[in-house]
C-alpha cells in the first residue's frame, strides 16, 4: 500500500467536492474514478474495496455550511460556558471562543478605555465563565461577491455571536496548560513591539506568530494580487527553515546529541503550531516531521505522500472543518503537487529551471480555488515567485529568527532591526514599483464551481503527459485548459442578456448596468460611507461591496458613471472608482467646481460632462434622455438628475431624490411621460413617490434603495401603503440584498440576492 494513500484523500476531495453539485454526476464521476483505479492503475481489489467503504463514511460526515437562524433573544443575557480558544486582545478589541451547550459562540468585547488592567485579563484559554451581554446579529453577504462573514464563521462551526457589554457583572475562572503558552507569545510579542521598528515588528509578528493585523493594508493588498501571501502566511518553508535552524544550533553549538537533539526537535514542532496561532499550514509542516522523525527512529519507511495523506486524515479527524479553510487547502494541495510531481522537478538539472518549475505548479494547482475567492489572478507571479522566494528563504526568515534570538542582546538587536527595515523597505518599494510596470491582472470573474473539478482533472491529465514526456497529452491537455479559463472570461461578451443591479449599499444609491454582450458598463450614482468622526471619507462601501461586485461580474472598465446629485449618499464611492478603474465619461449636473477637480486630479484620463434638462447621451446605442434638473437648485435633493431610458421592452425612470415638487414640475413638462419601473425617489421618503406621479407613470414595477434598519425610517410606512394601494411590484433593497433585472430583447425578469 506504499505511495497508495493519497488517493484516500482524493476520495476525500472527491465526497468534498460532490456535495456542491448534482448528486447524479458525483455518482458519475465516483464510478470513474473507481473504474481508472482497477482498470488502469490495477490497484488491489481489496484497497479499492476499503476506498469504497471510505467514500461512503466520508460523503456522510463531511459537515455542510449550515447557516442558523439567530437566537429567540437578542437583547440582554446571560450565558455560561468554557473559552476553548486564544484570547485575542487587541487595542480596540478583546475576542474568543466560548463553548456552551455543544456551540461555539463569538465573544467580542470592547474595553472602555477606564477599563482596568486586571478585568482584561480575566479572560483566559480554558477558563469557565458566566457572562452577561447580548446576541448579536452576524452580519451576511447581501451582494453578489461580497464576502460572506456568516457562512465564513459557520465553516468554523460557529453560529454565534456574542457582545460582552461589561466585566463587572461577568467573571471567569480558572485557565488549562495552554494559557501559559500564550502568555509566552503574548509576552514575546509585546517585548518585540517595544524594542523593533513598527515596520519590522510587522513583519515578526506576521511570519514568526501569525500575526498578520499589525501590517499595512496597502501591502497585504500588493501580496495577494501577485499571489504571495504564502510567504506571509507560515507555512511549511518558515517552520523548516527554523527548526533546521534550531537543530544545527543544539547539534553544534549546544553540543547535544543527535538522539536528544531530535526529542527536543519534536518537542519544538508540538509547541511552535501553538505559539504561532494554530494556522493549519503550520500544523502540516509540524506534524510531518514528527511522523518522519518518529518513523526514522523505529527503521520504518514510508513514503512522503503517504506521511501528508495521514496528517491530512488526523488533522481533518480531530476538526472537520479545516477542509474550508483557505490556509489548509493551499498548504496541502501545494506540498501534494510538489511531492507527486517530483520527478519532474529532479529531473531538471538547472536550480533556476527548477525553481521556475515548482512556482508554475504551485500557481496552476491553486488556480481554481484562488478564483473561486478572488476572482482574478496575475499570471505573471511564477516569475515574481522565482525572486521573492529566495529573498524571503536567504534573508527575510533567517533575520527574523535571529532577532528573536537576540533578544536579550539590546545592541545587536537595534543593529539587525536597522538593517532590517532599510533593506525590506527597498524590497517594498520595488515590489510596488514592479506592481506599477507590470500589473497583468487576468480578471475571470465567478467561477462555477463545476469548473473546478474539469479543471483538476485536465491539471492532473497535464501533469502525467509531462511526467511520461507523452508531449501530445500534455500539449493539448494545457490548450484546453487555457481554453477553460477563456471561456469564463470570456462568458460576459458571449451573453445575449443585460443587467440593471441595484446594489444594496445601505443608505444610498449604486446601480449597476450591464448591456447585452458586454457592449458597455454604466453607473448610476456610487453611494459611498464617512468613517466615525462623521467627516473623513470611508472606502467601505467601495471595498466591501462595489470592488467584490465588478470582480465576481469581470468588470474591469466602467463606460459611464452617472451622478444625479452631490450627496454623499450618491457619491462618496466615486473617487475610489477613478482611482482603481478605467472610467470613460463621468456625467454630473450643476456640481459644486471643487468636487470635479477633485474627481479630475484622481483621474484626469476620464472625460468629465455636466448634462441639462433635453441632453440626450447615447452609450453603445443605450440612449438616456436626461430629463431633469433645467437650472440649478439649493436644495441638492431637488437638483437631481432625473433619467429615462428603456432596458429591453420596459421603460425606466431613476429619479435620485427629487421631490414632491420637482415630480409635478417632470408632469407638467412631459404631460406623456411613462416608466414601466421607477427607482422610487430619496430611498422612499414621505417627501417624494406622491400618488399622482405615481398614477400618471403608470408604473408596474417600483425599487427602493435604502438601508436595513436605517435612522431615516426609509421607506416611509405612507408611500408603502401608497404603493400596495396602487397593486405595485416593489422591490427593496433592505429586504432583498442586491436586487437584479435580467433583461434580453424582449421583456426581462427581476431576481433578489436573499430569498
Amino acid at each position: 500500500m506504499s505511495q497508495r494513500l493519497h488517493w484516500m484523500v482524493v476520495v476525500y476531495l472527491l465526497c468534498f467536492f460532490g456535495q456542491h453539485i448534482d448528486f447524479r454526476l458525483f455518482v458519475l464521476l465516483g464510478a470513474g474514478l473507481f473504474i481508472y483505479l482497477i482498470r488502469i492503475l490495477r490497484l488491489s481489489k481489496l484497497y479499492v474495496l476499503l476506498l469504497l467503504l471510505l467514500s461512503l463514511w466520508f460523503y456522510i460526515h463531511i459537515p455542510a455550511i449550515e447557516i442558523k437562524p439567530p437566537p429567540n433573544h437578542l437583547g440582554e443575557t446571560q450565558i455560561e460556558g468554557k473559552i476553548t480558544s486564544y484570547v485575542e486582545r487587541k487595542e480596540q478589541y478583546i475576542r474568543f471562543i466560548l463553548l456552551t451547550n455543544q456551540q461555539k459562540i463569538q465573544v467580542t468585547y470592547f474595553p472602555p478605555e477606564a477599563t482596568s488592567y486586571v478585568s482584561q485579563q480575566m479572560f483566559k484559554t480554558g477558563a469557565v465563565c458566566s457572562l452577561k451581554g447580548s446576541y448579536q446579529e452576524i452580519p451576511s453577504a447581501r451582494n453578489p461577491g461580497q464576502f460572506n462573514y456568516q457562512a465564513f464563521l459557520a465553516s468554523q462551526n460557529i453560529h454565534y455571536q456574542f457582545l460582552l457589554e461589561s466585566t463587572t457583572e461577568s467573571s471567569c475562572e480558572g485557565q488549562n496548560s495552554l494559557q501559559k503558552l500564550y502568555n509566552l507569545r503574548d509576552q514575546i510579542l509585546k517585548h518585540a513591539e517595544q524594542q523593533l521598528s513598527p515596520l519590522t515588528y510587522a513583519w515578526f509578528a506576521a511570519m514568526l506568530f501569525g500575526d498578520r493585523s499589525f501590517m499595512d493594508e496597502e501591502t497585504l493588498s500588493l501580496f495577494q494580487d501577485w499571489h504571495l501571501t504564502h510567504l506571509i502566511a507560515i507555512s511549511g518553508l518558515h517552520v523548516g527553515l527554523i527548526v533546521s535552524i534550531i537543530y544545527v544550533l543544539l547539534l553544534y553549538l549546544c553540543r547535544i546529541t543527535v538522539e536528544k537533539s531530535q526529542l527536543l526537535v519534536m518537542g519544538i514542532l508540538v509547541i511552535y503550531p501553538i505559539l504561532s496561532g494554530g494556522a493549519p499550514s503550520v500544523w502540516r509542516a509540524s506534524l510531518m516531521m514528527i511522523v518522519l522523525l518518529v518513523l526514522h527512529k523505529l527503521s520504518v519507511r514510508l513514503a512522503v505522500s503517504d506521511v501528508i495523506s495521514v496528517v491530512f486524515i488526523v488533522l481533518l479527524f480531530f476538526d472537520p472543518y479545516l477542509i474550508y479553510s483557505l490556509a489548509f487547502q493551499f498548504s496541502f494541495i501545494i506540498t501534494y503537487a510538489i511531492i507527486l510531481s517530483r520527478k519532474i522537478v529532479i529531473a531538471q538539472p538547472s536550480y533556476l529551471w527548477n525553481m521556475f518549475q515548482i512556482s508554475f505548479l504551485s500557481m496552476m494547482v491553486i488556480l481554481p480555488i484562488q478564483l473561486l475567492h478572488f476572482y482574478q489572478f496575475q499570471p505573471l507571479s511564477v516569475l515574481a515567485n522565482l525572486a521573492v522566494i529566495p529573498y524571503f528563504t536567504l534573508f527575510v526568515l533567517p533575520l527574523l529568527f535571529l532577532l528573536l534570538l537576540c533578544f536579550p542582546l539590546p545592541s545587536l538587536l537595534s543593529l539587525l532591526d536597522q538593517i532590517f527595515d532599510q533593506l525590506h523597505s527597498l524590497f517594498l518599494e520595488l515590489l510596488s514599483k514592479v506592481d506599477e510596470m507590470f500589473s497583468l491582472i487576468w480578471l475571470i470573474g465567478e467561477f462555477p464551481v463545476l469548473l473546478v473539478g474539469i479543471y483538476y482533472l485536465l491539471l492532473y491529465f497535464f501533469m502525467t503527459g509531462w511526467e511520461t514526456h507523452n508531449i501530445r497529452q500534455a500539449f493539448s491537455t494545457g490548450v484546453l485548459i487555457v481554453f477553460l479559463l477563456l471561456a469564463v472570461s470570456l462568458k460576459p461578451y458571449l451573453d445575449p442578456h443585460g443587467y440593471v443591479t441595484i446594489l444594496d449599499i445601505g443608505q444610498g444609491d449604486a446601480i449597476v448596468i450591464e448591456l447585452p454582450f458586454r457592449k458597455a458598463v454604466i453607473m448610476i450614482d456610487a453611494a459611498g460611507t464617512m468613517e466615525k468622526d462623521f467627516t473623513t471619507p470611508s472606502a467601505k462601501n467601495f471595498e466591501q461591496i462595489i470592488d467584490p461586485f465588478f470582480k465576481a461580474r469581470a468588470i474591469n472598465r466602467i463606460e459611464a458613471i452617472f451622478l444625479s446629485h452631490a450627496d454623499h449618499d450618491h457619491i462618496g464611492s466615486v473617487p475610489f472608482i477613478l482611482e482603481n478603474y478605467q472610467v470613460d465619461y463621468l456625467f454630473t449636473s450643476f456640481f459644486e467646481e471643487e468636487i470635479i477637480e477633485h474627481y479630475q486630479q484622481i483621474n484626469p484620463v476620464t472625460d468629465y460632462l455636466n448634462l441639462h434638462k433635453e441632453d440626450t447621451v447615447v452609450i453603445q446605442d443605450q440612449r438616456f434622455e436626461v430629463l431633469h434638473p433645467y437650472q440649478s437648485n439649493p436644495d441638492k435633493n431637488e437638483n437631481s438628475m432625473v433619467l429615462h431610458t428603456i432596458l429591453g421592452k420596459q421603460t425606466w425612470l431613476f429619479t435620485g431624490d427629487i421631490g414632491v415638487e420637482t415630480e409635478k414640475k417632470l408632469l407638467q413638462m412631459y404631460p406623456s411621460l411613462q416608466a414601466d419601473i421607477l427607482k422610487l425617489g430619496h430611498h422612499g421618503s414621505d417627501t417624494s413617490s406622491s400618488e399622482p406621479f405615481l398614477r400618471s407613470l403608470e408604473v408596474q414595477a417600483g425599487i427602493i434603495s435604502a438601508g436595513v434598519n436605517n435612522r431615516y425610517g426609509h421607506p416611509h410606512d405612507s408611500v408603502v401603503e401608497r404603493l400596495d394601494g396602487l397593486n405595485m411590484e416593489v422591490y427593496r433593497t433592505d429586504e432583498s440584498g442586491a436586487i437584479t433585472f435580467q433583461f434580453g430583447q424582449e421583456n426581462g425578469t427581476f431576481f433578489t440576492f436573499l430569498p
